[in-house]
C-alpha cells in the first residue's frame, strides 16, 4: 500500500520498495526529509527516480532520523530474497 499510493512516482520497484521499508517504521514524510530535507513525497520520488540502488540504499541509510528505521531497513533489505 505505501508503495502504490506514496511511491507511485518512483518507477523502479526496488526503489520504491527501498523507500517503503523505512517508511512502515517512521513515516513517509520522514523517508522524504532523509532525500530532500522536507516532507516533499514528489520531490523525493523524483530524487529516488535518479539514483541507483546503491545510492539510494547508502542515502537512506546515512540520512533517515531515526537509529530504529535505519535498522530496520538494513535487516529488510538484506532479508528481502527470504520475502518473495
Amino acid at each position: 500500500m505505501i508503495r502504490h499510493h506514496y511511491f507511485s512516482g518512483i518507477r523502479d520497484d526496488e526503489r520504491a520498495y527501498l523507500c517503503s521499508i523505512p517508511a512502515y517504521n517512521t513515516g513517509v514524510g520522514n523517508v522524504s526529509k532523509a532525500l530532500v530535507n522536507k516532507a516533499n513525497i514528489k520531490e523525493a520520488s523524483k530524487k529516488a527516480n535518479k539514483m541507483d540502488k546503491k545510492e539510494l540504499y547508502d542515502k537512506l541509510y546515512t540520512d533517515l532520523s531515526s537509529k530504529e528505521a535505519k535498522n530496520y531497513l538494513k535487516k529488510v533489505w538484506t532479508r528481502k530474497e527470504n520475502y518473495k
